[in-house]
């Protein structure tokens, strides 16, 4: 059952773009047309349009070897077919955080969900990387456990509680998926661009908070991270989305407060 979450995006604010929640473990973003996307995502990462984007709560121990069909199953029991766009999370989806960006008709919207139990730091080793072949949003900081059959998304619990692994480490919800959404036609090369301008908000805001790996190291993220770019294509052509730039500036400004606000609450509710 889809259930309609206006409070994720004003009433109106994009036109023709819709917030849902599935069976409280799904967010997800209908749109009336076809967007532009570009993305990491797990489902449809290939993509260049979509019309619908979701991100899926996992269990903190979901361990699938398949996680692409997985969310092809879940996808198929929304009703929302081959034109869809799916990440995976350990964190609570009903912890998304929406903040948005408004200069005349451009509209920038960012829904993150924030979970930093498995930080490292791009560019040297991290002190404990995912096992082999896990980019789906699980857990790292774990022994490896054995392949899990599922049968049908709706088996699928919310996230539980930290706990401990058998080596007897303390692990928690990790993995930051942002999804930035823009009202307005970006090129292709510009949203390469919000990619970039993106991910340097996000780092920004992880070492503003003070994140830091056990050797000291200041976190640039986590290991299993995704992105997901948007946009309606309407307005005039965008070139670029780089920080100089008015669509760059409100990009930068929206995911900076968004992963500042949701370390807060991963803060609160898992630490």
């Amino acid at each position: 059952m889809l259930v309609d979450y206006p409070c994720w995006l004003l009433p109106g604010m994009i036109p023709d773009i819709y917030c849902f929640l599935f069976q409280q473990h799904t967010f997800l973003i209908a749109a009336a047309r076809p967007l532009e996307v570009l993305g990491s995502a797990v489902l449809g990462g290939e993509r260049q349009t979509a019309r619908y984007i979701f991100n899926h709560t996992v269990d903190k121990d979901y361990a699938s070897p398949h996680p692409e069909r997985d969310l092809a199953l879940l996808a198929r029991d929304m009703g929302v077919g081959e034109q869809a766009v799916g990440l995976m999370t350990a964190v609570d989806v009903r912890h998304t955080v929406t903040q948005l960006e408004k200069h005349g008709d451009l509209v920038v919207a960012v829904f993150a969900t924030v979970g930093v139990g498995n930080l490292c730091s791009a560019g040297v080793a991290a002190p404990w990387p995912p096992r082999a072949g896990d980019q789906h949003g699980s857990l790292s900081n774990r022994q490896a456990a054995g392949p899990v059959t599922v049968s049908s998304p709706k088996r699928w619990g919310r996230v539980k509680s930290c706990g401990q692994d058998g080596s007897g480490r303390y692990y928690s919800p990790g993995t930051i998926n942002l999804i930035v959404l823009v009202d307005g036609n970006l090129s292709r090369p510009a949203m390469v661009n919000a990619v970039i301008t993106a991910t340097e908000a996000k780092v920004l805001a992880l070492q503003q908070a003070g994140l830091r790996l056990p050797d000291g190291r200041p976190a640039t993220g986590t290991t299993t991270d995704a992105l997901v770019i948007a946009c309606t294509g309407r307005g005039p052509l965008l070139p670029y989305a780089g920080a100089a730039t008015t669509v760059g500036r409100m990009i930068g400004q929206a995911v900076h407060r968004a992963v500042e606000e949701g370390i807060a609450i991963y803060q609160e509710k898992y630490s």
